[in-house]
């Protein structure tokens, strides 16, 4: 995909933050899925400069412009014209950032009472000035949340320091302290408990602020006093690694599973869903209603995929809540129940099924091996989980049904899996080919165009806290559509350590 990063010049601007702020936000080296240019934005030939960039048509554009509607570089101003131009647009909206404290205070209390600094010498953690020498003695934090669909994710937060002088306190021999602050990752023995209650801070900050919407999220600055009392400083309009002049990006993702490629994905895939999708989905359900009475006797005399499902599952620990994505039949529920009986397992597994096909999410309720079933895809069932379960989800599978992601849906998805689940994740990959693509276009039925995704599978990589407990590789089916396409299958099981310190937080937002 390509991709323009709109970035505010600072060129002929005496902005107070220039030297801090006029660091590029590299954003091309950040992942080689997609191509991304940045286009530095002027104040005074910002639409010329926008409508060049827009001539050339891009896929997707970033505005990362942060300018306020009074200052020398471009903003809100330009923003607002960009937003007039309905592009397919990511990043600040012009209602960003609120730089009223009062109306954001007013605002905080409406979602939990969340403390918002008032005072007119407020700390900022991105380079001004303060003359409040009473916040030396207190603690500091910055916590970055990623806006993923209609949820959000806080990150784990990290704590802020001096400049070079990361695990210390902000010193108080002066009355005035310049402070562009260095962070640094939290001691593996703090405390979990506070970091909990800044990640829930900075999730009612993100609702309290204009954030939600932006497709992105944002960066909260936070103080905690002596008194234990977490006051919020600052709701940045962008999270922390595109945010100019801030030298901690890794800190800020470096536990998000699948890294900076899958955040830019998780990002696309904020701003596809805002779009209906349905039509699409409907189609493909469609297809699947049709072959719902024939499916599992196909699959059982033409096909290895029930027998690829019950060697990933069999001797693996399925106790608990466990969310079946593209449940399809129910072929996993049928190889869990076949395994248990095998190994004499009295565990009980609560399994929910979620697909797009009416006539094969009835099959599979009559199964009897499932709890509930539900029509959601998978870009939006385990954002909607609460709706469906309201406590842990143990186990997540998904067996021959992601080929109909695209990439960054892959990564939206597949996030998404490693945020929420607490023991397992099993995933089948099928290495579809184009000639099979080719004979499903031919037949004009170019919207069930299927992705080999192991590559991207490889590429996400084994996220921080889990290990993969199984991979392996087998023939799969023969197209019934081209006739000589054979398809394999790889089988992906990841296990959560034990006792691994969360370093994420889900946040559901209200539907």
């Amino acid at each position: 995909m390509r991709i323009c990063a709109f970035q505010s010049s600072y060129e002929d601007s005496d902005f107070t933050l220039r030297d801090i702020d006029a660091s590029n936000v590299e954003l091309d080296n950040l992942t080689p899925q997609h191509t991304i240019k940045s286009v530095f934005v002027h104040k005074t030939t910002a639409e010329e400069e926008i409508n060049a960039a827009v001539a050339e048509g891009y896929d997707l554009y970033i505005n990362l412009m942060r300018g306020t509607s009074d200052g020398q570089i471009a903003g809100i101003e330009e923003t607002r014209y960009l937003e007039s131009l309905a592009l397919r647009t990511i990043g600040i909206k012009t209602q960003q950032p609120k730089t009223l404290k009062k109306e954001f205070a007013a605002s905080g209390c409406r979602y939990g009472g969340i403390t918002v600094s008032e005072a007119e010498n407020l700390l900022s953690l991105g380079g001004e000035e303060t003359k409040d020498k009473d916040c030396f003695k207190d603690d500091f934090y910055t916590v970055t949340v990623i806006e993923i669909g209609d949820g959000c994710v806080a990150l784990n937060p990290c704590v802020c320091g001096p400049p070079n002088a990361p695990n210390q306190k902000f010193p108080a021999s002066e009355s005035t302290v310049s402070l562009q602050p260095s962070l640094h990752s939290p001691e593996q023995n703090s405390t979990s408990k506070l970091f909990e209650r800044l990640q829930s801070v900075a999730v009612e900050a993100f609702h309290a602020s204009s954030s939600k919407g932006n497709r992105m999220g944002c960066d909260v600055d936070i103080r905690v006093q002596a008194n234990e009392e977490i006051v919020v400083l600052e709701v940045k309009p962008l999270p922390a690694p595109f945010l100019p002049g801030r030298s901690s990006q890794d800190l800020a993702a470096k536990d998000f599973p699948g890294g900076y490629p899958a955040l830019i994905n998780i990002f696309i895939s904020n701003q596809t869903l805002c779009h209906p999708i349905r039509e699409v989905i409907g189609k493909v359900a469609d297809v699947y209603d049709k072959l719902v009475v024939k499916y599992d006797t196909w699959g059982a005399s033409h096909s290895e995929m029930q027998a690829g499902t019950y060697k990933s599952i069999d001797g693996f620990d399925f106790s608990g809540t466990c969310f079946d994505l593209a449940c399809g039949t129910g072929v996993f529920g049928r190889a869990l129940a076949k395994s248990k009986t095998t190994r004499g397992d009295t565990s009980v597994s609560r399994i929910m099924g979620f697909d797009i096909s009416p006539g094969m999410a009835e099959v599979c309720r009559k199964s009897g091996h499932y709890d509930l079933v539900h029509l959601d895809p998978m870009q939006t069932c385990l954002i909607n989980h609460r709706l469906y379960h309201d406590g842990d989800i143990d186990h997540i599978v998904c067996f021959s049904g992601c080929h109909f992601l695209s990439e960054e849906e892959f990564s939206f998805v597949l996030a998404l899996c490693f945020i929420l689940a607490k023991k397992s994740i099993t995933f089948s990959v099928d290495e579809i080919t184009d000639t099979y693509n080719e004979a499903i276009a031919k037949r004009g039925m170019s919207f069930a165009h299927s992705i080999n995704h192991i590559a991207n599978m490889k590429a996400f990589g084994v996220p921080k806290g889990w290990r993969l407990a199984r991979h392996h590789r087998q023939f799969s089916w023969t197209s019934p559509t081209t006739q000589n396409d054979d398809i394999y299958t790889n089988y992906f099981r990841f296990e959560k350590i034990e006792d691994y310190k969360e370093t994420t937080m889900l946040a559901k937002f209200e539907l």
